[in-house]
């Protein structure tokens, strides 16, 4: 009776800690288009973003991806609700497999306001915005 109980006990610990470590990460996307540029980007851009939140290591490992664009420029996450301009918050590449460190409290509101954020790419030639895409938990 006794290994049963401490069998059970193990179980209910890793339950509780796959659990825990599930409720660190969160998944982020974005579909992105020029139309949604405010200031008019690319009328036929496009582009795509997936991202995972890891609170435990305060890492985002996200892949961006952009077409019709021409060169690909910087990219960035923006603090702003869907038709408003916001402040840059983090620096991206338009790559896949890359993680980069943020913020705690950044990551934090990114998972629990992710409509509150943006990914906006822009035009390597001119700086100019090229597609942007609102964020939505998935």
């Amino acid at each position: 009776m006794k290994k049963l109980f401490v069998t059970a006990a193990a179980l209910a610990t890793c339950w509780a800690g796959a659990a825990l470590a599930d409720a660190s990460n969160t998944n982020l996307s974005a579909t992105l288009d020029g139309p949604s540029v405010l200031d008019g980007g690319d009328s036929d851009g496009s582009g795509t973003f997936s991202a995972i939140i890891d609170r435990q290591s305060n890492t985002l490992c996200y892949s961006l991806s952009v077409a019709n664009i021409g060169n690909a420029g910087e990219a960035h996450i923006h603090e702003g609700p869907v038709g408003a301009p916001g402040r840059p918050v983090a620096q991206l590449t338009v790559t896949s497999g890359t993680c980069v460190l943020v913020g705690h409290a950044l990551l934090d509101d990114m998972a629990s306001n992710p409509g509150d954020y943006y990914i906006d790419v822009v035009h390597a030639n001119t700086g100019a915005d090229a597609v942007r895409g609102q964020i939505t938990s998935s």
